[in-house]
């Protein structure tokens, strides 16, 4: 099936559209990024250990009270190390493969519904709220949502508010396109 019979084939399967905190099509790496690319395996630790210096603003401010946000943190790095293992060069080769696509042109044919979910501007520190939203130029009738005293991980750290929002707008297409129910994978 080529590319464009399986674009179609996947869009009948598809209500409506959510991209959270998501680099925008144009997006290319910083320089910082472009090191990392380079030498994954060597600049692994490196990338890990600034993640909480990075997400630090943006964790205070969702969980304000000190026990919460240590219980938090510390069901994170639970998580983190209960799951696969981080592969740095997977991570390197995925980056270097999303380079080689035009998002712009799919972006463009998108016909479904679709929302930008962002956090506020001065606590997303991973991808700008700017870079995100330049979607709602990239995709005809796209609408943005920001949900407040979040950043890059509202899906993690407000997750009730995201579902709520991906949920309103799912279920709201759903029954406009005919669809009997929206199927609730978390």
């Amino acid at each position: 099936m080529d590319r464009v019979a399986l674009y179609r084939h996947k869009t009948e399967r598809v209500s409506s559209l959510t991209l959270a905190s998501t680099p925008s099509p144009q997006w290319k790496p910083p320089c910082h990024i472009e090191r990392y690319l380079k030498q994954p395996k060597l600049w692994a630790p490196a990338f890990v250990l600034t993640s909480p210096i990075r997400l630090h603003p943006e964790v205070a401010t969702a969980f304000p009270y000190l026990k919460k946000r240590l219980r938090f943190e510390a069901q994170q790095l639970w998580q983190a190390v209960e799951a696969q293992p981080m592969s740095p060069t997977v991570m390197a080769q995925r980056f270097r493969l999303s380079s080689t696509v035009n998002f712009s042109d799919d972006c463009a044919k998108i016909v479904k519904p679709t929302q930008i979910i962002t956090g506020k501007r001065h606590l997303d520190r991973v991808v700008s709220v700017d870079n995100s939203r330049e979607y709602l130029k990239a995709i005809p009738g796209a609408k943005s949502v920001q949900i407040d005293g979040t950043g890059h991980i509202g899906l993690v750290t407000k997750p009730n508010v995201f579902a709520d929002i991906v949920v309103a707008v799912a279920q709201a297409h759903a029954a406009y396109a005919g669809m009997t129910r929206v199927r609730h994978l978390a």
